[in-house]
């Protein structure tokens, strides 16, 4: 049975879920290991509702838990990793299991399951920063994987997979501060787009241009944000941030723009990000940690997802009350909803319908990857293409450090 999930970390180091059982949350413990506070959980479903989740332990260890096996906690040998390097998890499909975290080195590892055992594989060509997330993209056809991590130097680094392997690739136009997560996310039908806070406070949009090979800039102007601040987006033209009032700011794209609006009734203590998930009726909801420990939630009272944000209404999730900077993790186990794009979409200027899609089944750079690790893939450019497509929402330049 579809079922919305929250996975948080309590104040005792063990994993809480949180299960929507109409009209409460029921919750329940992931026993057995305790981990250290401000540690990050990741999990995915299968189609059958089947939930993996895996947290970093705190001998090193990726932890993994099995809702069909009774949530017994079992480590993944062969690889340990510093604490504060969260583990970012995708399911591509009821047999692809892969995972990703920041090796001791500042390598990334990736680690995919082949039914029967775990697999490591180390993606050369780049180090960072210890404790830098790792964002995770798919190709339309969920077979090739892109990760996405802040550089040492600010900049974005791209890893695209292919039939060779991962190959390196740097996003040029701008430069970020350490810190400040990527967010991916995905257009309409399988593009690809991240979102990250600007040096300027002012949240950025990177999206992949199928006409001219290259990623765009795109700055949502007219709202500014604590640096730290983490962007949420959730599918296909919603962006939340934590305002600097502690008020969270929505933006949803419409007729060419990206107009904020906040979302009132409650504040919250800075650090805390916005979680998104659909539900059955494929309507969104947030979840944001509050003041006082307590969850709260926050959903739409008008029954759509629509414009404007004073739709939203919140309620706190009783029962269990968390440490301040603990992450809430949510999952919708099961068959996904069907969440549809705003009804402007067509005049969207990233969506790839009309254009040509990647060449993703086919070798990039030859079949041992290009030579040098942070060269774009053969016939295109990963720089900014210099123009804003989005209306009003303003040019990155200026705006922007750039190389």
């Amino acid at each position: 049975m579809a079922q919305m999930n929250l996975f948080v970390l309590g104040t005792d180091g063990v994993v809480r879920r949180a299960v929507w059982n109409n009209p409460n949350w029921d919750w329940s413990t992931l026993a057995g290991t305790t981990f250290h506070q401000g540690t990050q959980i990741s999990a995915v479903s299968d189609s059958s509702g089947n939930i993996d989740v895996f947290v970093l332990g705190t001998d090193g260890a990726v932890l993994w838990a099995q809702s069909n096996f009774g949530w017994k906690w079992t480590p993944i040998a062969g690889a340990l990793f510093d604490q504060g390097n969260p583990v970012t998890a995708i399911r591509r499909s009821d047999t692809q299991l892969d995972f990703f975290v920041l090796g001791e080195d500042g390598v990334v590892r990736w680690a995919y399951w082949d039914g029967k055992t775990w697999h490591w594989v180390a993606v050369n060509g780049a180090t960072f920063k210890p404790g830098t997330p790792i964002a995770v993209g798919c190709s339309p056809d969920r077979q090739f994987m892109s990760i996405y991590v802040l550089g040492q130097d600010g900049e974005v680094r791209w890893a695209f997979q292919d039939n060779a392997g991962f190959h390196w690739a740097p996003i040029t136009g701008g430069l970020f501060n350490q810190g400040n997560r990527i967010t991916t996310g995905m257009t309409a039908p399988g593009g690809q787009e991240l979102y990250i806070l600007g040096e300027d406070s002012v949240v950025r949009r990177i999206a992949w241009n199928y006409t001219t090979s290259k990623w765009d800039w795109f700055s949502l102007v007219n709202a500014a944000f604590s640096q730290g601040a983490q962007v949420t987006m959730a599918p296909y033209a919603y962006v939340f941030v934590l305002g600097q009032d502690g008020g969270v700011r929505q933006a949803t794209y419409q007729n060419g723009n990206w107009p904020w609006a906040a979302i009132t009734g409650a504040a919250f203590n800075q650090g805390n990000p916005v979680s998104y998930m659909y539900n059955e009726n494929s309507q969104l909801n947030l979840f944001v940690l509050g003041k006082d420990g307590v969850i709260r939630q926050a959903f739409q009272n008008n029954g759509q997802n629509s414009w404007p944000a004073n739709a939203w209404k919140w309620a706190p999730i009783n029962g269990a009350a968390f440490t301040q900077g603990n992450s809430i993790t949510c999952l919708f186990a099961g068959p996904l909803p069907n969440a549809e794009p705003p009804d402007d979409d067509e005049d969207s200027p990233w969506d790839p319908t009309n254009s040509p899609m990647p060449p993703w089944q086919e070798p990039i750079g030859g079949s041992g990857g290009p030579d040098d690790p942070y060269a774009p893939p053969s016939g295109s450019s990963s720089g900014s293409s210099g123009e804003d497509n989005g209306g009003d929402d303003g040019d990155a330049g200026g705006a922007i450090r750039r190389r």
